[in-house]
C-alpha cells in the first residue's frame, strides 16, 4: 500500500516479548499487505494475535484478536484505535485507509481504545441528532460522563467503572465493552440535559469542545 510501510504479525501477546532464544511471542514481518493478512488469518483465534504496520522506526498495531466477553474461549478481531490519537500516525492517510481495509476484510465490529471496546458502527440518524448539543462537564468533575453502560453488566458510574476495569485484569487482554454513555449536555436554547449517546458520538462531540 505504501513503499515506506511494512507489515507484521504477532502470534500471541500473552506469551510476552521473546528474549534471545527463550520463550515469548513470535513476530513475523512482511513486505506485502496480502502476505501479512494471509498469515494473520492463519494464526489461532484462541490467542491474542496482532496485525500491524511499521514505518521503520515505530510499530503500530491495527488489528488484535481478543475475547469480547470474559467467558469467550476464542477471540474476535477488533480495530486498535491508536492510529487516530498518536501524533506520528493520526495524519497518515495511508494508515487511515488501511484501517478501513482491515474493517472490511476482517468484518470488524468493535474498536479498542484505552483498554475498552466499543461498537464501530451506529445509525446515521443518531449522529445527526447530536449536532444540536454541546457537552459540558459534570459539576465537580473534568468529564461530561455521568454513567457508562457496559455490555452484560449495566450502568456504572465512572468511579465504579475505573475501580472494576483499571488496570486491566485477566492477563491484561480482557476489556469491557462500552455500549453507551449518559452525559451532561446543553442544547441551543441553553437548557442542560442528560443525554444518552453512543461512544463514537461522544468522541466526536468531545473533539468539538
Amino acid at each position: 500500500m505504501a513503499a515506506n510501510l511494512t507489515f507484521y504479525t504477532v502470534d500471541d501477546l500473552r506469551l510476552g516479548q521473546r528474549r534471545s532464544n527463550g520463550p515469548g511471542w513470535q513476530l513475523s514481518e512482511f513486505g506485502k499487505q496480502s502476505e501479512a493478512f494471509h498469515h494473520y488469518r492463519s494464526l489461532d483465534a484462541g490467542k491474542v494475535k496482532v496485525l500491524g504496520v511499521s514505518n521503520g522506526v515505530q510499530a503500530l498495531d491495527l488489528v488484535r484478536c481478543v475475547p469480547i466477553f470474559p467467558e469467550d474461549k476464542t477471540g474476535e478481531d477488533v480495530l486498535v484505535m491508536d492510529y487516530v490519537h498518536l501524533p506520528v500516525w493520526c495524519k497518515n492517510a495511508v494508515v487511515a485507509q488501511l484501517a478501513q481495509v482491515c474493517i472490511e476484510t476482517f468484518r470488524i465490529r468493535y474498536g479498542l481504545h484505552q483498554f475498552a471496546l466499543f461498537p464501530l458502527r451506529q445509525k446515521n440518524e443518531k449522529r445527526a441528532a447530536q449536532k444540536k448539543f454541546k457537552l459540558i462537564n459534570v459539576e465537580g468533575s473534568d468529564s461530561p460522563i455521568r454513567w457508562i453502560y457496559v455490555a452484560s453488566v449495566g450502568w456504572l458510574s465512572p468511579a465504579e467503572f475505573k475501580k472494576r476495569y483499571f488496570p486491566p485484569r485477566n492477563g491484561g487482554f480482557s476489556y469491557p465493552l462500552i455500549m453507551k454513555y449518559r452525559v451532561d449536555a446543553v442544547n441551543k436554547d441553553g437548557r442542560i440535559l442528560l443525554l444518552e449517546i453512543a461512544p463514537r458520538d461522544y468522541e466526536r462531540m468531545a473533539s468539538e469542545v
